[in-house]
């Protein structure tokens, strides 16, 4: 979520690449986030094209680094 946060593309990318998570939707979401960058890039400081949370669980809260569990998480980005 902090890597989509920042609206930068390639951080999502290396967050990806560096934990090996299996996100469903990874690819829409970097494909929203490539889109966002070049209809927003100029605006620098503004909310444009930044994502926003509004809920967020988990199926189940883990206790060690082996376990398992399915997070949900909604969001909008903003829009002019």
């Amino acid at each position: 979520m902090a890597a989509i946060a920042t609206g930068k593309h390639s951080e999502f990318v290396s967050y990806l690449s560096k934990t090996r998570n299996t996100i469903c939707g990874r690819h829409p979401i970097g494909v929203i986030m490539a889109a966002a960058e070049l209809m927003f890039g100029e605006n620098k400081g503004s909310s444009l094209g930044k994502f926003r949370y509004l809920y967020y669980a988990q199926s189940e809260a883990l206790e060690d680094a082996g376990g398992s569990s399915v997070s949900y998480v909604s969001g909008f980005m903003e829009m002019p």
